[in-house]
């Protein structure tokens, strides 16, 4: 037998309310017959009457479910469901070996009896009950009640009590009156893409809070009561809300308010969806706030959605200085229409909306009539896709193609049309263009530092006409890595590496200086920019290293000392001085 759930292995009953409280159920199988065989559950007594312990003519009280199909005897992770001031009966299976039935979680609710010929006793606590060995069949039949306060009891035979356990049975226990009521925990509620149900219960769709301009958030939610029965669709009144600057609709075409009252229509493990759109007032605008679920009067779930607006602004960013003489095709700069991460543009861009909203683009392109000589063409535009699982497919990306020169054009602009007809246009932003690093510097930080200090190297690099160097030049490859080196250096926080390169014509290293106070020289060498044609060799940066000890040497005492003595010989020359001119 599977050890399948309560959710998935009860028999749904249909329950009523008695007039003295206790809710009963009329089970599948007609009163006074055995629900399970061999180890035997019976069904409620007809009408919502008292249980009875007769035998095979027993009958259970407040019986919620049980196994859908009949077990063998022999199953220990069977599985049924009983009110609080329910009564279970259960019953062996036939056989002339001595039995027994034990109870964890609840007690017996009369002595047991026995169809067989065997003798029957019951513990003093009323957690058991056996039989002898009888001379025909024994048949252990007991009546059991929860404990106060329990929600499960687990109910276990033996067909042989020396032996293990033939069955068990878990029976988990409900409060009276829990049909139909609400529970938040056996219900599925969570925000998902097209209304759908989740990948996993009550755990939102990544994302699927914020939707696309003229698209609609959903929250789609699966009812169920206490008994994990679903709500029903007569009686549970559903009422939703939505934020200003929105309309709300059940499962249907929002209407043109921001809040719609009906009646459930889902079912168990198939539920319904709120849908949530902007209003007409609010077509191509944001709009924001809390989406409300309420369940006959109480409210249930409540989720933060956002659905953006058109873009109202687009924002370029000059990340890379462009490569001279190259076309936006250029291998450096990999391919947009890949749509993967090796796409280094030279330029990245977002387009908001009025609440700033990162919204997509689609169709953003280059005002041509912002080109010029220096700068030629554009192309490889990757467009923004700011809600993409992949991240680098978030921001846009654009490369342009430059003249054999180094130089740059301020007044570059793109612009993407929008829902209503009109363009957008980007402030003017700046395409820089130069050649690969022929030519470079070196510098620290400073000159002076302390034992333990951070060194920091910057190293510029120059393209033939002396202009910052592109970004797209390798500075440091296997085979000829740049290299920083000096006695002062205790060991490296970040150094040259295979794949560098420079970042606006510049990049930096960081050392730890370890030894002792004296002056030391830094040799900065990168072999990929040096060469007889610009004059590039290593450079060599001097510095001075002082202890980083407090304690005062021998030679700083002995000079206080002769400080000391030429001031006090000073003094005793003045007052010779004085004592002349008196006397």
């Amino acid at each position: 037998m599977s050890t399948k759930t309560l959710r998935k292995r009860i028999a749904l009953v249909a329950v009523s309310a008695l007039g003295a409280g206790l809710l009963s159920v009329v089970a599948v199988p007609s009163a006074n017959a055995a629900v399970i065989s061999n180890m035997n559950i019976f069904a409620n007594t007809a009408a919502g009457g008292a249980y009875l312990l007769s035998g095979t003519s027993s009958t259970s009280q407040g019986l919620v479910a049980t196994p859908t199909s009949a077990l063998n005897g022999t199953g220990t992770t069977q599985t049924a469901a009983l009110y609080a001031n329910g009564v279970i009966l259960v019953s062996t299976g036939a056989a002339t070996t001595a039995q027994k039935i034990s109870i964890s979680g609840g007690t017996l609710a009369k002595p047991c009896t026995n169809a067989g010929g065997g003798t029957v006793s019951s513990a003093a606590d009323l957690t058991s009950c056996a039989t002898t060995v009888g001379g025909s069949a024994n048949e252990l039949f007991a009546a059991i009640k929860p404990n106060s306060g329990a929600t499960s009891m687990v109910i276990t035979g033996y067909d042989n009590s020396a032996a293990a356990p033939n069955w068990a049975v878990t029976v988990t226990v409900v409060p009276v009156g829990a049909a139909g009521t609400f529970s938040a925990g056996n219900s599925n509620i969570a925000l998902t893409a097209a209304g759908s149900a989740p990948a996993t219960a009550n755990v939102d769709t990544v994302g699927a809070n914020v939707a696309e301009n003229g698209a609609c958030v959903y929250l789609y939610y699966d009812l169920r009561d206490a008994l994990l029965l679903g709500m029903s669709t007569t009686t549970t009144s559903i009422i939703a809300k939505s934020p200003a600057g929105t309309t709300v609709g059940i499962t249907t075409t929002p209407g043109t308010l921001p809040v719609v009252t009906g009646t459930y229509g889902g079912s168990a493990g198939s539920g319904e969806y709120i849908k949530v759109c902007q209003d007409s007032l609010n077509v191509n605008k944001p709009v924001s706030g809390t989406v409300t679920l309420t369940v006959n009067g109480v409210d249930v779930a409540t989720r933060t959605i956002t659905i953006v607006g058109m873009a109202a602004k687009i924002a370029v960013s000059e990340d890379a200085i462009a490569k001279r003489n190259a076309a936006y095709s250029d291998a450096a700069y990999g391919s947009a229409a890949a749509g993967d991460a090796t796409y280094v543009p030279s330029h990245s861009f977002t387009a908001t909306d009025s609440a700033g909203n990162k919204v997509p683009t689609s169709g953003l392109t280059v005002d041509t009539t912002t080109l010029d000589a220096q700068v030629s063409g554009f192309g490889n535009i990757q467009q923004a896709s700011p809600r993409n699982a992949n991240a680098y497919l978030r921001s846009g990306g654009i490369s342009f193609s430059c003249a054999d020169t180094s130089g740059a054009n301020a007044k570059v602009k793109v612009k993407m049309s929008l829902p209503t007809a009109a363009t957008l246009y980007s402030d003017a932003f700046t395409v820089t263009c130069a050649g690969s690093a022929v030519n470079y510097t070196a510098s620290t930080d400073k000159q002076v530092y302390k034992t333990g200090d951070v060194m920091t190297v910057t190293v510029k690099g120059t393209d033939k006409s002396g202009k910052p160097a592109n970004d797209y030049f390798e500075i440091s490859a296997t085979g000829d890595l740049g290299t920083i080196a000096s006695g002062a250096i205790q060991s490296n926080v970040s150094a040259p590496a295979d794949g560098d390169y420079f970042s606006a014509g510049s990049t930096t290293y960081k050392y730890i200086i370890g030894q002792d106070a004296g002056s030391y020289t830094v040799a900065v060498n990168f072999p990929l920019m040096n060469g007889t044609t610009y004059s590039q060799s290593a450079v060599l940066l001097p510095i001075s290293v002082t202890s980083a000890s407090t304690a005062v040497s021998n030679a700083d005492v002995l000079k206080a000392i002769v400080s000391l003595i030429a001031s006090i010989n000073k003094q005793i020359a003045a007052l010779q001085l004085v004592c002349i001119l008196v006397f």
